[in-house]
């Protein structure tokens, strides 16, 4: 799947927030499907409660970096990525 996190992602995106980050608000606009998206440094936990499926993605490593400067109020850019 690719993932394209907007300028507006990253406007709209909480710092430390897994559920509201600029990469959750992405994955979430990405799997249509998905009830809740939780993004750490390392991985994505992606669930499913219609069905109880749940699903973890270890997250690229361009991806953790781009959190970690984000949640150290760094700057940072849009950018794809696949998962």
């Amino acid at each position: 799947m690719v993932v394209t996190v907007t300028k507006n992602d990253i406007k709209a995106g909480f710092l430390h927030h897994s559920f509201h980050c600029p990469i959750a608000k992405a994955l979430k606009r990405a799997t249509k499907r998905a009830v809740s998206i939780g993004v750490g440094y390392a991985t994505v936990y992606r669930s499913e409660s219609d069905r109880y499926k749940n699903t973890v993605y270890i997250l690229p490593d361009e991806v953790v970096k781009f959190i970690r400067n984000f949640d150290r109020g760094l700057p940072v850019e849009p950018f794809t990525f696949t998962l």
